[in-house]
């Protein structure tokens, strides 16, 4: 009969338990006879302890060997060289930087680091599946390199120790590259430039710059910048200024070729037209303080000049005296038909300034009463025209274009 509260499955489960506990007891028991049966048998059997102890020793081996071979398997220089250049194929630049090791004082830069690494392996062409890898020694010394060929160039390195140990066993490598990092390198360029790197602005901040370098040739228009360490490889170098045209050029930087020379920059196209557009109101300004017998430094103030040298000065008072009629005035003097002519510019060897040469050809046509020797009354009144000529070099300083060694021929003859 069942019990109200349960009781007669509290009973059933009891004696399930009961039953389990004597099967595992008796089990037990079994397995310890087995055991001393055993044990006896290998003391009464020489034979069978010494099969029972060389299959101890075997699987003991084993496991050792496979330690070892583990070991050996994450320690293992080649596995390392693998490692990296696999990444290098794939294209898995961030990995494969990952791997360098950084020599003693070598810090990352605007020079040194993740990205333009990943440039520089670019241009080589090593994300190619296909690029061969193999491995050299050098016996005299001892060295093993590995090495990628990629067919547009090879890259070596070395897999060192760090000292360091992972998991305690794991000895760590760091990848060495051989002959991949450029100390000194020099990029010589005007000194009115912009010069980049790559894109990276060369600057107080990744370069020195010196105007008066003694370990590079420099003229007096040229500046040096000194890259302290970079990586070898490809790059583009850019060159720029605000009225010069921007040129590229690309050079090949390795350890034994760091000295490069960038070209004399071209104007930008239109810049001394521009200039020369500006002439003709220097030009009529110049003579209309002759007409008036104003001064050489007048005139030049006036005209929007800096101060005359002594021969500008000299060359103007040809153009005060051309316009003094010792028996009349003139009454007119129109400028006219002004063409100009440009000429390629250069860098002073001197000063480092860029100079050009502007000349203008222009009309003159002007008119003049003669008066009476006697009575210093009106005599009569002439009008003639002729070519005038107007020279000067414009000199690029501080940012602006300068007139100077002006010469003017006025081309007016009066008596």
């Amino acid at each position: 009969m069942p019990f109200p509260d349960g009781g007669e499955y509290r009973v059933r489960r009891s004696r399930s338990l009961k039953e389990r506990m004597k099967k595992d007891m008796s089990e037990k028991q079994q397995n310890t006879a087995q055991n001393q049966a055993v044990q006896n048998e290998k003391k009464n059997n020489p034979e069978l302890r010494l099969i029972v102890f060389l299959i101890e020793m075997v699987v003991l081996i084993a496991a050792i060997v496979g330690s070892v071979l583990l070991v050996k398997s994450y320690n293992d220089p080649k596995r390392v060289a693998d490692g990296y250049f696999n990444a290098l194929k794939a294209g898995d630049y961030a990995t494969a930087y990952s791997y360098l090791q950084m020599e003693d004082g070598m810090e990352t830069s605007a020079f040194l680091n993740a990205d333009v690494y990943a440039s520089v392996m670019d241009k080589y062409g090593f994300a190619n599946e296909t690029a061969d890898v193999s491995d050299s020694e050098e016996k005299e010394y001892g060295e093993t390199y590995y090495v990628l060929d990629a067919g547009r160039g090879t890259h070596a390195i070395q897999v060192v120790e760090t000292g360091k140990k992972n998991w305690f066993f794991f000895q760590e490598y760091e990848v060495r590259p051989y002959d991949f990092y450029a100390e000194d390198v020099y990029i010589t360029a005007p000194k009115a430039m912009t010069v980049s790197i790559n894109g990276i602005e060369l600057n107080s901040s990744n370069s020195t710059r010196d105007d008066h370098s003694n370990e590079v040739y420099l003229s007096a228009y040229e500046t040096a910048y000194k890259i302290d360490r970079m990586f070898a490889g490809d790059y583009r170098i850019q060159v720029s200024g605000d009225v010069f045209q921007t040129y590229t050029e690309d050079v090949t930087v390795n350890p034994y070729y760091n000295v490069f020379m960038m070209d004399i920059p071209m104007l930008k196209e239109g810049t001394l037209e521009g200039v020369a557009e500006t002439l003709p109101d220097t030009i009529q300004s110049l003579y209309q303080s002759a007409l008036n017998g104003d001064d050489a430094q007048t005139a030049f103030t006036a005209a929007g000049l800096y101060a005359p040298s002594e021969t500008e000065a000299d060359r103007y008072e040809v153009l005060v005296d051309d316009f003094y009629l010792s028996d009349g005035y003139f009454t007119e003097v129109t400028l006219s038909e002004f063409e100009a002519d440009t000429y390629g510019g250069y860098f002073d060897w001197e000063t480092g300034e860029y100079r050009s040469n502007i000349t203008v050809d222009f009309n003159v046509a002007y008119s003049y009463d003669i008066l009476d020797w006697w009575t210093e009354a009106y005599y009569e009144s002439k009008e003639s025209e002729a070519n005038g000529y107007f020279s000067c070099n414009v000199i690029y300083r501080d940012g602006e274009w300068v007139l100077e060694e002006i010469y003017i021929s006025s081309g007016v003859y009066a008596w």
